[in-house]
């Protein structure tokens, strides 16, 4: 069983990731009723201007999409630890290691489980 402390310490680590995944996509992002949008860059009205636009457009949407999944991860590990099953594999219920909850906080299944 995880220990007390080691779980704070998780919490802790989640919480600023958190904080810095958000603050990343408030800069790239607008925000449009609940969601969040990436925002198109305005370089100017030449064509070669707009293939640009449209390149780091596409470029940002990637950004975001992987920035809201590690968020959503985030936010999931967190909800475990409130309610007291963080650390145990979504698959088999077995506890997941400690180094690989270190090396990856968000980790929802143990090794042996995502080896299969």
């Amino acid at each position: 069983m995880l220990e007390a402390k080691f779980i704070r310490q998780r919490k802790a680590d989640l919480k600023k990731a958190k904080l810095r995944i958000e603050k990343e996509l408030a800069g790239s992002t607008q925000k449009i009723g609940n969601k969040r949008k990436a925002i198109f860059p305005d370089i100017g009205n030449k064509e070669d201007e707009s293939a640009q636009e449209v390149e780091m457009y596409e470029s940002s949407l990637s950004v975001e999409r992987g920035l809201e999944q590690r968020l959503a991860d985030i936010n999931k590990a967190l909800e475990k630890i409130d309610q007291g099953s963080y650390g145990k594999c979504e698959k088999c219920n077995q506890e997941i290691s400690k180094e690989r909850l270190v090396a990856y906080p968000t980790a929802a299944l143990c090794v042996k489980c995502l080896e299969k």
